[in-house]
């Protein structure tokens, strides 16, 4: 399984935080880290894509842990369309 969740937000205008009009909190974070757990446990092949950040490292630091370099095509300075960190999550 796939989960891609709105990530969480690690910049000032990195603040995507839903898919429709309810927000997805830190809270929901936790709750998705949860759902990871159970889904291991029933034993599902699991992999999450999120920010690169403390707070998900420490959430998911008991997980297959990899860092990927993600393209990111729209940014008010063109300096800022480099790329960035993601975390890619699985448990196998």
């Amino acid at each position: 399984m796939y989960l891609d969740p709105p990530y969480v937000a690690v910049g000032r205008y990195s603040d995507f935080n839903r898919y429709h009009r309810v927000s997805f909190d830190l809270d929901d974070h936790k709750t998705l880290a949860v759902l990871f757990e159970e889904l291991s446990q029933r034993g599902c092949y699991v992999m999450l894509s999120n920010s690169y950040c403390e707070f998900t490292l420490k959430l998911f630091a008991r997980w297959n842990l990899d860092i990927v370099h993600a393209q990111r095509l729209i940014n008010k300075k063109s300096s800022g369309r480099a790329g960035v960190k993601e975390l890619v999550i699985r448990n196998y």
